[in-house]
């Protein structure tokens, strides 16, 4: 009985601190570049490291600059964690067990999204950055509650807004033949990568190709597996009104995930 009262407590405390993690690094961003011929990180089967099941999102900041906004997830599954501050002597045991057990759940979990995603027979090494979203996604909108500019209050953005991103899907479905080298410069490489200060841009792993379209008009295979590094949403225009709350919903096939999230666009 006490030991159902220290786990029962244990997982209360975990789900009232619910820290977010973002599992989609984001020091991929910015500065970081990929050579080739790079000794990555981890021997692997597969080239994604670790699929992620996510279940919330959030944004990075509410501070738009390029009239772009990071998007960070949530995963649904989590490593248990050791509570700061704690009266309770054996819970420290416990936090281990449930430590051991998580991680194998969490293997067969990862065995069985590689297999679903035919990501089980690279065999080689790859980098520890290599993560992706496992949700299949249909697709994203976005909503303000102000007028957009010729966009009234609660319309649809989707045909001004651009997911940036990347997903290795067609580097895993070539058999690991196609490469995308984000070294190749500004010629090859979207102006819309540029979303931090300067000229820092988002470069990700060679098997990440580049995601990039308006929400309209992206395919069920650009939302497969999207990941190595943090997405980014811009809005191909600059609003009037500098001040909106944004809902910003993905669609799953199997649930919605959404969040607001309040900005103010430069002027």
């Amino acid at each position: 009985m006490k030991r159902q009262i220290f786990i029962l407590a244990l997982i209360g405390f975990m789900q009232r601190t619910c820290l977010l993690i973002i599992v989609i690094i984001a020091l991929m961003g910015c500065e970081k570049k990929h050579d080739l011929n790079e000794t990555p990180d981890v021997y692997s089967e597969s080239y994604v490291l670790y699929f992620v099941e996510v279940d919330s999102i959030f944004f990075e900041d509410q501070i738009i600059y390029n009239n772009a906004i990071g998007v960070a997830f949530k995963p649904k599954y989590e490593y248990p964690r050791m509570p700061d501050d704690s009266i309770m002597p054996d819970v420290e045991a416990l936090v281990y067990e449930m430590r051991a057990a998580f991680r194998k759940e969490e293997e067969v979990r990862q065995d069985s999204l590689r297999n679903r995603f035919n990501d089980n027979t690279y065999n080689r090494l790859t980098s520890h950055f290599n993560q992706s979203i496992a949700n299949v996604f249909t697709g994203i909108d976005i909503i303000s509650d102000q007028d957009f500019n010729s966009f009234e209050a609660g319309a649809s953005l989707k045909g001004i807004t651009k997911l940036i991103g990347a997903s290795p899907y067609k580097f895993i479905q070539s058999g690991y033949k196609k490469r995308f080298d984000w070294n190749l410069g500004t010629d090859i490489i979207p102006e819309d990568y540029k979303v931090g200060w300067g000229d820092r841009r988002i470069l990700y792993d060679f098997g990440y190709f580049p995601v990039c379209n308006t929400l309209d008009r992206l395919t069920a295979d650009d939302l497969m597996l999207l990941g190595g590094g943090m997405l980014h949403l811009r809005f191909t225009e600059t609003p009037a009104i500098k001040e909106h709350n944004l809902t910003i919903t993905f669609y799953a096939s199997d649930t919605t995930i959404s969040n607001t999230v309040d900005i103010v666009f430069p002027e």
